[in-house]
């Protein structure tokens, strides 16, 4: 099976260094431009996904629909980290009103920002369905959010830990996985957790198409 997650392209929002969260904005100018250009790769490799899967927000719907000619389903599974109080407000203005917040680990939970350990059980959750509805067959494309694939990323790689990933605009993670193996347990799975033949990262954070 191939899974690619896909990051949206720019948003109105990210244009004016706004934080967004569950806020929905559409795509820039620019945005378009660099989901244009993320469909002219998609066709020159070829690329044709069995699947494609969106955020219900319009910054990833509009991402999908440009970059792959389709009509995405919509999984709210994948949208963003609900920011609370600071969506919307500027980068520097939550900086001024909340001096030393950590946004991945807040500890100020009045703000209303999705706590850790609920991002990574959505992060399990998506990687759970693409597992059980999908087989080895199948090429899955999911546009998601550059907060919550930090989540999604690390179930797939089946750390313990979270980590943090500057994701581009547009960038694009592309993984391969045996489906048959992934299941097994013992001694055999532990044979095949070591096989990187089974497992495989094509592109991680790759948004060499915006150059």
């Amino acid at each position: 099976m191939r899974v690619i997650f896909v990051r949206h392209a720019e948003s109105v929002a990210n244009a004016e260094r706004r934080i967004q969260g569950h806020a929905d904005y559409e795509l820039s100018d620019e945005g378009r431009a660099q989901a244009e250009l993320l469909h002219e790769r998609f066709a020159d490799e070829e690329f044709m996904p069995t699947q494609v899967y969106s955020s219900p927000l319009a910054r990833c719907v509009q991402t999908a629909r440009i970059a792959t000619r389709e009509e995405p389903e919509t999984w709210n599974d994948l949208i963003e980290h609900d920011m609370g109080k600071l969506s919307r407000m500027s980068i520097e203005t939550a900086k001024d009103r909340y001096p030393g917040l950590v946004w991945s680990r807040p500890s100020e939970p009045k703000i209303g920002i999705e706590q850790p350990s609920a991002r990574r059980q959505r992060g399990a959750k998506v990687l759970q369905r693409i597992l059980t509805e999908h087989g080895n067959g199948d090429t899955v494309l999911a546009v998601s959010h550059g907060g919550i694939l930090q989540s999604i990323i690390a179930e797939v790689l089946g750390t313990e830990r979270t980590w943090g990933v500057q994701v581009r605009n547009t960038a694009i993670f592309d993984f391969t996985l045996d489906l048959n193996r992934w299941p097994l347990k013992g001694p055999e799975a532990d044979a095949d957790c070591l096989d990187t033949a089974l497992w495989q990262i094509t592109r991680f954070n790759d948004a060499a198409h915006l150059a």
